[in-house]
C-alpha cells in the first residue's frame, strides 16, 4: 500500500543542495535511482497517483530518472477546467443520468457541490497523462474505471 498527500512541504536535495520543496496539488514522483534505498520502487520509481474527475478514470503511473526539472514532481489529479465542458450538468437529475450512463454509482451526492464534480469541469485525464509521459514526468502503469461513487 502507498498514499501521497496533496499539499506538504519536505526537506529535499536536488542539484547537490538541502532544499525545502513546497507541492501544492502535486506529489512527489522520484525515478528509480533516487529510491534506491526501496526493494521495489528503487526499480519502478515512485507511485504517483493521478485522479480526475468521479466519472472518468484514473492513473496510477511511477515516477522517472529523467523528472529532475520538476523536482521530481508530479500532476496529483488533472484539475479543474476554467470553463465547463459543453456537457456540463446543471441539475443533479442530470448528474444522475450522466453517471448512470457511464455505469458509475453514485452514493450520498446531497450537496449542492456534487454537481461540481461532474467530468465537465475536469481536464480531460487522457491529456493530461500523455503530457506527463510525453515530458518524462511518469510513465502510466495502470488505469482505473471508476465503478462508485461515496459523497462525503
Amino acid at each position: 500500500l502507498y498514499d501521497m498527500p496533496h499539499v506538504f512541504i519536505d526537506r529535499e536535495k536536488h542539484f547537490g543542495k538541502a532544499l525545502w520543496i513546497h507541492r501544492n496539488g502535486s506529489t512527489r514522483a522520484n525515478g528509480p535511482k533516487r529510491m534506491s534505498h526501496h526493494p521495489i520502487f528503487s526499480q519502478t520509481g515512485e507511485p504517483a497517483f493521478i485522479p480526475s474527475s468521479m466519472s472518468t478514470p484514473a492513473y496510477l503511473g511511477v515516477g522517472t530518472d529523467e523528472n529532475e526539472s520538476t523536482f521530481f514532481s508530479a500532476s496529483h489529479g488533472t484539475g479543474r477546467r476554467k470553463k465547463p465542458a459543453s456537457d456540463a450538468v446543471l441539475k443533479k437529475t442530470d448528474l444522475f443520468e450522466k453517471m448512470e450512463h457511464r455505469q458509475v454509482k453514485l452514493y450520498n451526492a446531497k450537496s449542492k457541490g456534487a454537481i461540481m464534480q461532474d467530468s465537465a469541469y475536469y481536464k480531460d485525464v487522457e491529456e493530461v497523462i500523455t503530457g506527463m509521459e510525453d515530458n518524462k514526468i511518469i510513465k502510466a502503469v495502470a488505469k482505473m474505471e471508476p465503478v462508485a461513487v461515496l459523497m462525503y
